[in-house]
């Protein structure tokens, strides 16, 4: 009984067969991925769907999904700390684990990889092809300093143990 209900497409251009079932679960529009992408099968036999494919992305307003972050912070990425490890693929999906995740400073994008990453720090370091999103009231914090603290803290140690002989 499943019959296209309505538009969307994949980003192949193939329309999407909805309703659709998959492990016991009715979807009435495509199925999310943990990772901010959609699936949709486009293909189908009389006992399963043969081909699923990538929905393409419904429109959102970046102003508004954005409005609890600073402005973008260009070439520069975070350094360590980060919470989520799956790869996360879409501005929206990014902003929902982050807004819920009260460890989270902000997220970064990697434009190599194509994908997000979510932080619970605010150090940046400059590398180009990094995008940097804090949440407002973050104050960010460059590795480079974060270095010298440490270089002058073994120094000082250094001159302690001479003084000591």
């Amino acid at each position: 009984m499943n019959i296209i209900t309505n538009s969307r497409k994949t980003k192949q251009g193939n329309q999407c067969i909805i309703p659709f079932e998959h492990q016991d679960t009715t979807y009435t529009d495509c199925k999310p991925e943990f990772d901010g992408s959609s699936k949709c099968p486009t293909k189908k036999t009389k006992k399963s769907y043969l081909i699923y494919e990538d929905c393409e992305e419904l429109e959102y307003d970046e102003v508004k999904l954005l409005e609890n972050y600073q402005p973008i912070i260009k070439d520069h990425k975070l350094v360590a700390n980060q919470i989520e490890k799956r790869k996360i693929m879409t501005l929206p999906r990014v902003v929902e684990l982050a807004n819920k995740d009260s460890l989270c400073k902000g997220f970064m994008w990697n434009n190599d990889k194509k994908k997000y990453t979510i932080h619970s720090t605010s150090a940046l370091l400059k590398k180009p092809g990094f995008n940097v999103y804090l949440k407002k009231g973050i104050v960010p914090k460059t590795k480079k300093k974060t270095k010298l603290r440490v270089i002058n803290k073994l120094k000082t140690k250094k001159k302690t143990t001479n003084e000591v002989n």
